[in-house]
């Protein structure tokens, strides 16, 4: 279920994301050659929990609650403006949202923007977003 939820999400956001920063999928254990001219979105999803909302457990709905990280490295000194824009393409997309796929209902909450950071020829700025669904 979990890789299922992985690939869902990546997929959704891969045919939704029309921005320059270009997809980094490290998390898919293929190496990835930063190029300090190029600008990145790094997704990466963590379970944060579940738990049964029914008893007896074992016909129980399990709530997995996870989340969703989509750090943007972008090219050092260009300013703010370009991270904004790229967030509020991201908001555009997960933000509030319940997205069905085939298998799932996944309810998306507020997405977090934090502040921003040098990272090597990069300013990284780490955006996450929590999501979570119901599954038996």
């Amino acid at each position: 279920e979990e890789m299922t939820i992985e690939t869902e999400i990546l997929n959704h956001l891969n045919s939704n994301w029309s921005q320059t920063p270009t997809i980094a999928w490290v998390n898919s254990n293929v190496t990835f050659n930063y190029d300090a001219n190029t600008e990145y979105l790094i997704p990466s999803i963590t379970l944060a929990g579940s738990d049964i909302k029914e008893v007896p457990n074992n016909i129980g709905i399990v709530r997995r609650d996870f989340i969703l990280g989509l750090n943007l490295l972008i090219k050092d000194n260009t300013g703010m403006a370009n991270a904004n824009t790229y967030t509020n393409a991201l908001s555009a997309i997960f933000h509030k949202k319940d997205i069905s796929t085939t298998n799932f209902i996944y309810h998306f909450d507020a997405l977090e923007v934090s502040q921003g950071f040098g990272s090597g020829a990069h300013f990284e700025v780490p955006v996450v977003i929590d999501f979570y669904v119901f599954s038996s």
